[in-house]
C-alpha cells in the first residue's frame, strides 16, 4: 500500500587530523524521493546514562560543545528529528511543543514487533499479514532489534531495578512517535535551573522548620509522612493530568535526613537528661521522696537495689560497717 515515508538520518563524528568533525550522515539516494521525509535518530543521554528527551535536543545539547562551529551546527538544526518527520508526514499542519520529554508508555516489547523473516515468508504473508492489509493505516518502523547489532539504550522502562531489559532504538522511536500523536509530551515544571534549586531550597528549608516546630517525636514523624505524602501526590497529579513533572527524589531525600536529624538529636538529648535523673535519683536513692518517685517508675526499681548493695557492708573509718539505710537528705544520709 503506497504511503509516506520518513528516512533516518544520524549525526556522526568523525575524526580527523585536524580535530574532531560532527557531519550529518543522510541515507542513501537511492531511497530518497520527493515524498520522503529526513530525520535525525541521535538521543541525548542525560546524567543517568538513559534516554528521556526527543531526539531534536540533541542539536540544542550540541550547540553547547564549543569545539564544533557554530555554522557547522547551524546547518545540522535545519533538519527535524525523525519523530518529528513522522509526525509531519501525517499531519502537516504540525507543531513542535515546547515539551522536551518522551513520555514513554512501558518497557521493551511494549508495541508489537514482527520480525522482517516472517513479511518475507510466504505462508504468513498470505495468512495473518493479509498480503499486507494487516500493515494498512498503521505507522511501521524497520529497525533492528538483533542483539549483535547492540543498538539498545537505557530508559524510564529500561536498564531499572524493575525493568532491567534494555530497549531498542527503534522501540525508543515508536515511544517518541506516540507521545507527539497523542499529545503527551512532558515538561519540565520548573525549566529554570536556577529556580528550580531556589525552589528545592525553600521547599526542604519550610518543611524542616515545621518538623522542628513540634517537640514531641510522634507530632515529628507524622509531619514528615505527611509532607512526603503530600509531595508525592501534588507531584503524581502534575505529571498524570498536566504532563508536568517536578522535583521528587532530592527534597523527599533531603526532608528525610533532616527530620532523622531531628528525631537522632532529640533521642540523644532525651537519652542524656534520662542519665542525668538516674545519677540523681540514684544518689539520694535512700530519702524516703526518692524512693516515692522511683516507687512509681518500674524502670527505676533498680536503682533502689544498686543503692543499697553499693552502701551495705561499707566500712566508714575502718571500724563502723553499714547494715542499713536509715535515711538520706539534700546535705547527708543516716546508717
Amino acid at each position: 500500500y503506497p504511503g509516506k515515508v520518513a528516512l533516518a538520518a544520524e549525526y556522526a563524528e568523525a575524526e580527523l587530523h585536524q580535530g574532531s568533525l560532527m557531519q550529518l550522515v543522510q541515507p542513501e539516494r537511492l531511497f530518497q524521493t520527493e515524498s520522503s521525509a529526513i530525520g535525525t535518530i541521535n538521543f541525548p543521554l542525560e546524567a543517568d546514562g538513559k534516554v528521556h528527551r526527543f531526539a531534536s535536543t540533541f542539536p540544542k545539547l550540541l550547540a553547547q560543545r564549543a569545539q564544533y562551529p557554530q555554522e557547522t551546527l547551524a546547518e545540522l538544526k535545519d533538519f527535524p528529528s525523525f519523530e518529528e518527520a513522522v509526525v509531519k508526514a501525517i499531519n502537516p499542519g504540525f507543531v513542535r511543543p515546547q515539551a522536551e520529554y518522551i513520555n514513554f508508555y512501558g518497557p521493551a516489547g511494549t508495541f508489537e514487533q514482527i520480525s522482517f523473516w516472517h513479511v518475507l515468508d510466504p505462508e504468513n504473508w498470505n495468512t495473518y499479514l493479509q498480503q499486507g492489509k494487516y500493515f494498512k493505516d498503521k505507522i511501521v518502523l524497520i529497525g533492528a532489534t538483533a542483539a549483535s547489532l547492540q543498538d539498545f539504550h537505557g530508559a524510564p522502562f529500561a536498564k531499572s531495578w524493575l525493568y532491567p531489559q534494555p530497549m531498542s532504538g527503534v522501540e525508543i522511536q515508536a515511544n517518541a512517535i506516540a507521545t507527539l500523536l497523542n499529545n503527551r509530551a512532558i515538561a519540565e515544571g520548573i525549566p529554570n535551573t536556577h529556580a528550580r534549586s531556589l525552589f528545592i531550597l525553600l521547599l526542604v528549608g519550610g518543611s524542616a522548620f515545621l518538623i522542628k516546630k513540634s517537640k514531641r517525636t510522634i507530632i515529628q514523624c507524622a509531619s514528615t509522612v505527611g509532607i512526603v505524602i503530600g509531595w508525592i501526590s501534588i507531584s503524581y497529579f502534575s505529571f498524570i493530568y498536566s504532563g508536568l513533572y517536578f522535583p521528587v527524589a532530592v527534597p523527599l531525600v533531603a526532608i528525610a535526613l533532616a527530620s532523622c536529624s531531628y528525631l537522632g538529636t532529640g533521642a540523644a538529648s532525651e537519652r542524656l537528661r534520662k542519665m542525668s535523673l538516674h545519677r540523681s535519683l540514684e544518689r539520694y536513692a535512700a530519702s524516703p521522696i526518692v524512693q516515692e518517685i522511683i516507687s512509681q517508675q518500674d524502670d527505676l526499681q533498680y536503682l533502689l537495689e544498686q543503692r543499697e548493695l553499693a552502701t551495705i557492708g561499707k566500712l566508714i573509718g575502718g571500724r563502723y560497717k553499714i547494715v542499713k539505710v536509715l535515711g538520706a537528705g539534700g546535705f547527708s544520709e543516716t546508717y
